[in-house]
């Protein structure tokens, strides 16, 4: 008896084999996934992702935050898939940052360029998630997530540092979130790097 699971071009097999009730996993060729030493080699799910072509990153840096003008990105989710999304914002000087979801934009900003981690060519697919910088915005939406960026100093500036996610976040489908920077000092590097894979559709 076979079962699978997966797609057809890396399905994973379990059988009984003739001879006794042992079961062997074995790949779409047939090749057994347990090695001579008894292991079986597993990846993250993240990283199968990558391999499947479905994981995605884009990065944007402002050179120069201040205080009055806090720095945002506006992210739109797939309108037919699930995204599984981490986004790190780094900073030289301390801030916050507050992740919030629906906001209302009356202009979604520059849009930011999403690369496939598979970068071999000839097949990859396209990011249906969007990103952009310095979004128009009416009203934030609600807030999910506040977290303090760097620490405090005798000098009122205060030393940089990140912000990152220990859990990935699946947004929900045509869904706008917003992340914005605020800094507690003129003159902020202010960086972001989001990490996703899409799934469904």
């Amino acid at each position: 008896m076979t079962r699978t699971k997966g797609g057809s071009a890396t399905p994973v097999t379990i059988r009984n084999i003739e001879s006794s009730d042992a079961i062997r996993l074995a790949d779409a060729d047939g090749n057994g996934l347990v090695s001579n030493y008894g292991l079986l080699g597993v990846i993250r799910a993240e990283h199968y992702q990558i391999h499947t072509g479905n994981h995605f990153f884009a990065g944007d840096i402002d050179e120069d935050v201040d205080i009055a003008s806090p720095k945002e990105w506006l992210i739109i989710a797939p309108p037919s898939k699930a995204a599984h999304i981490l986004a790190t914002v780094h900073s030289t000087k301390n801030g916050k940052i507050e992740v919030f979801e629906g906001p209302t934009t009356t202009d979604n900003g520059t849009a930011v360029p999403a690369f496939n981690n598979d970068r071999r060519g000839g097949g990859p697919t396209a990011a249906t998630l969007q990103i952009f910088y310095d979004p128009t915005v009416t009203d934030d939406g609600t807030l999910l997530l506040p977290q303090v960026v760097g620490d405090d100093s005798s000098s009122g500036k205060g030393s940089g540092g990140l912000s990152e996610a220990e859990s990935e976040l699946i947004i929900n489908e045509s869904t706008k979130y917003l992340i914005k920077y605020t800094s507690n000092s003129d003159n902020n590097r202010v960086s972001i790097d989001v990490d996703w894979y899409e799934v469904g559709g």
